[in-house]
């Protein structure tokens, strides 16, 4: 795109080189799985978030994007409050995802990947962060912008993942510890 291709040259370039997409880690070998959500420009387009979803393959993290929930989850509209209508048709795809995954209990955290100076983006971000503390998810939302430096991302997404993963083990540690008092001697 750089150098200034047709929409045509380039739909028949990208047709011909398509993006590689990393392979998903097992369940069973993934330390955490945690769901990237975003619009796809952001969340799919490596140059743009600086090849996230390959480095948290790398960190053996399972991966959960919005193609990866069930369609209907998208056909009705989300009620964010009585008062409060979301009227960003863009917007939507994520707030229905959002919904899913809180009900789901199937993610150990969430990644909102967003753009600076996106208004309904800085508003939904509000909202996730406001709900992922209710059921204590963690949360990070990534903003941005053609000034942000890969390694000031790199820092937090590893610190992020590490969070997450001790958190596990804590809780898993927890459970064992919990059983073994339940245990008769």
């Amino acid at each position: 795109m750089e150098k200034g291709f047709t929409f045509q040259q380039a739909l028949a370039l990208m047709n011909k080189n398509p993006p590689e997409i990393p392979q998903k880690k097992e369940e069973n070998n993934a330390e955490a799985t945690i769901a990237i959500i975003g619009h796809g420009y952001n969340v799919h387009e490596p140059f743009i978030n600086m090849d996230l979803l390959k480095k948290l393959n790398k960190m053996n993290v399972k991966v959960i994007t919005l193609e990866n929930l069930p369609t209907d989850i998208f056909k009705k509209q989300t009620i964010i409050t009585n008062t409060l209508k979301n009227y960003w048709g863009n917007e939507e795809e994520i707030l229905s995802a959002i919904n899913h995954l809180f009900t789901q209990k199937q993610i150990d955290g969430i990644i909102f990947i967003c753009s600076f100076c996106c208004g309904p983006d800085s508003l939904i971000d509000e909202i996730i962060t406001r709900d992922a503390k209710k059921i204590n998810l963690p949360y990070i939302c990534l903003v941005l912008d053609e000034h942000s430096g890969q390694a000031g991302v790199i820092t937090r997404i590893e610190a992020f993942v590490d969070m997450i993963i001790r958190k596990k083990k804590t809780l898993r540690l927890e459970k064992m510890e919990e059983i073994r008092l339940k245990t008769p001697d």
